[in-house]
């Protein structure tokens, strides 16, 4: 048994000593069930929110009551704990989104399962607890994660039931506030991205959600998502799936992440694998090569490689061959750059120029990169009898 799920567990035994009724509940026994790592714990108590900070205080509180969420820290492991919402456990996991996310255990090991949720797990279907209409109105953001559950639980349907009763929530979806839907969107990208997209157009709030897929032409839809297609075949790496979702929208991809309220260094890599995806296809500038791995790294330029190799693949075959060869260049580039990453610095300029400092040191050690990256400079000896021999101005 995991060792989020031990600690969770352990937590509600500490709740149930001091006279509550506690148990773990959601994604945690839902994994478990499924033999799958979970990496979040979550309970639900009868406690009240200071009763659950006299049991661990100092923890952070998130929301406002009723709905308000303590986040501690036990036996080393994040737990989200929430009051109950209703009079009873019971009541309270059918206020859950989702029957297979209705599911508690006690800290003796106790199921409590009063929705269906095992035998929906058992079935791969993911409807709505109860009521979809109600589950909804509570909170349309549940259509969003509907999608998203079918797009990271393989092999699962959604409900009938449960898809029609999404279709008339796309306005009141489109109107939820964009970071909470950027949030299940991160979360899409470590799954079945295509699967998800599809989820949403079944479920009618694909525009909701991604209005500039349905803004698009027909032909730039069809090639978009033929990219997150083969995305999916090649990489679970976020950025790269998430440059290839929104590669068509050019700049507003960054505002966009930012507005989902990703990650800043997600947000930032994404915007800048699209600023320089016309790299790769075209004749390979050293010093631009050189300056972005300084600035970002090996990494990073494999990212960059392979997005734009799924955007050939994908609708540009023909350009595949000047993609292999500007690829095996940039990686002898870069092999020369790792090399010689740290065997020269500004001082050496300083020393060997008789520049200033000032932005014409970093112009020089520029030239000196775009040598390196040619492998016309091998070591350090090579680079300071390179720079001994140039002539520079501070203009």
């Amino acid at each position: 048994m995991s060792k989020v799920l031990m600690a969770a567990l352990s937590a509600s035994s500490e709740l149930e000593s001091l006279g509550h009724r506690a148990a773990v509940v959601g994604g945690a026994i839902r994994d478990l069930m499924l033999c799958r790592k979970t990496g979040e714990a979550d309970i639900a108590t009868s406690a009240c929110t200071g009763a659950i900070l006299e049991a661990w205080p100092g923890s952070p509180v998130i929301g406002r009551e009723p709905g308000a969420t303590v986040v501690v820290r036990h036996q080393g492991v994040i737990i989200d704990i929430s009051s109950f919402r209703s009079d009873n456990l019971e009541e309270d996991l059918g206020k859950r989104d989702l029957t297979v996310n209705s599911i508690a255990m006690t800290s003796g090991g106790e199921i409590i399962d009063p929705w269906g949720g095992a035998a929906d797990i058992a079935s791969g279907i993911l409807r709505f607890t109860r009521d979809p209409f109600a589950r909804l109105s509570e909170d349309p953001l549940r259509a969003v994660r509907l999608a998203r559950f079918a797009s990271l639980l393989n092999g699962f349907s959604i409900d009938p039931g449960s898809a029609e009763a999404c279709r008339g929530f796309s306005p009141a979806v489109a109107s939820i506030p964009e970071a909470r839907v950027g949030k299940e969107v991160l979360h899409a990208l470590e799954g079945d991205l295509p699967l998800f997209i599809s989820s949403l157009e079944k479920l009618g709030i694909l525009g909701s959600v991604f209005p500039f897929l349905t803004d698009m032409p027909p032909d730039r839809r069809t090639a978009t998502i033929g990219r997150v297609i083969l995305a999916n075949g090649r990489t679970g790496d976020p950025a790269v799936r998430a440059a290839c979702l929104m590669a068509d929208i050019g700049g507003s991809a960054g505002e966009i992440a930012v507005s989902w309220s990703w990650p800043r260094p997600l947000a930032r890599e994404v915007a800048s694998l699209l600023k320089y995806r016309r790299l790769p296809l075209a004749k390979l500038d050293r010093r631009i090569l050189a300056g972005l791995f300084k600035a970002r790294g090996e990494a990073w330029l494999r990212k960059l490689f392979l997005s734009v190799l799924i955007d050939c693949l994908n609708e540009r075959p023909d350009l595949s061959r000047l993609w292999v060869e500007n690829s095996l260049e940039a990686a002898r580039s870069v092999v020369r750059l790792e090399k010689m990453k740290n065997a020269f610095s500004g001082d050496d300029v300083l020393a060997l120029t008789g520049l200033q400092s000032g932005p014409s040191v970093g112009k020089v050690l520029a030239e000196l990169n775009e040598a390196v990256s040619l492998g016309l400079v091998k070591n350090r000896d090579e680079a300071l009898l390179w720079l001994s021999s140039k002539k520079f101005t501070c203009a």
